[in-house]
């Protein structure tokens, strides 16, 4: 029969061992940043191409809201398109809270063989959502893409931003541009499944203890 110091020392390795596996996916590990919302001054070209849909999910097959994986399609519906005579302007996304960003994927737009997609780019970051700078290490141009689009990813030494501002200089050559979907990924970021982890390991700790 265990003593009480034997069910301690087990107990304390079990919790031990439940948080090494759980704190990666929590806390440690990079996952891609949920929620995000996204605005622009470059209009839609109608109700079926506003900003939200570039964070949406739509469009994509064989991806979730974990990863940069997921091939795009060419649907109208399923990406922000600007005003046409609009080449140039802001998109802007809120993260939703302050993490420490350390890459991003864009899906650019395919449309008219890549025409609609944007070109020249220069992309900021802030913690406030008004006093922008430079991301470091940020691209300044997104390839043309062709559907399917997969993603073209970036990472970079991670930096604490609760927004990230897309300065889009100009397309590849169509009356307007568009992206079909962006998203962002931190070291911070709750990854999904991590939390349900935890809960099961301390369940069954827990019930380890009452059956001792």
């Amino acid at each position: 029969m265990h003593s009480p110091m034997d069910f301690h020392s087990i107990s304390r390795r079990m919790l031990v061992s439940v948080l090494a596996l759980a704190l990666p996916g929590i806390a440690l590990g990079t996952a891609i940043i949920p929620n995000v919302t996204a605005t622009t001054n470059m209009g839609s070209l109608n109700p079926d191409t506003t900003p939200d849909k570039m964070v949406d999910g739509s469009g994509l097959t064989g991806a979730n809201f974990t990863s940069f994986a997921g091939l795009h399609d060419d649907a109208d519906q399923t990406g922000w398109k600007s005003v046409p005579g609009i080449t140039e302007g802001f998109v802007t996304f809120n993260l939703g809270n302050l993490y420490e960003l350390d890459a991003f994927g864009v899906w650019n737009h395919p449309q008219l063989n890549g025409d609609r997609g944007v070109q020249d780019v220069l992309v900021e970051i802030s913690t406030n959502g008004t006093d922008f700078t430079l991301l470091p290490g940020g691209p300044t141009r997104f390839a043309r893409s062709m559907a399917p689009v997969s993603a073209e990813v970036f990472t970079f030494p991670a930096v604490a931003a609760s927004y990230v501002r897309f300065d889009i200089i100009d397309g590849y050559g169509a009356v307007n541009t568009g992206l079909s979907e962006v998203r962002f990924s931190a070291a911070d970021a709750p990854e999904p499944g991590g939390f349900l982890l935890l809960g099961a390991g301390l369940a069954g700790l827990l019930c380890y203890g009452r059956r001792r």
